[in-house]
């Protein structure tokens, strides 16, 4: 976050920040897991306007849920998306 060390920041910019961030993951991972066409396209969107997404910590969750739930081809859609996005 851009806040300098040793800086007042009020408590509510700073959640409000937090949870800017963390909507942009959420995104991704859950709608990724929920594979419907309109997610998918919110994915691209979102990794085309975000370039800093953390790419590796997206990729590791929707495997896990992808594991989990017993369905590789989310793990590799949203793979594709993010490749195809990076370009």
């Amino acid at each position: 976050m851009p806040y300098k060390k040793n800086s007042a920041v009020p408590f509510q910019s700073v959640i409000a920040d937090l949870l800017k961030w963390l909507k942009g993951y959420r995104v991704v991972i859950i709608g990724g897991v929920a594979h419907r066409p309109k997610d998918l396209i919110d994915i691209e969107s979102l990794v085309d306007v975000n370039p800093n997404l953390d790419i590796k910590r997206i990729k590791y969750w929707v495997n896990e849920f992808a594991l989990v739930l017993k369905m590789p081809e989310i793990s590799n859609d949203i793979l594709k998306i993010i490749l195809k996005s990076k370009k």
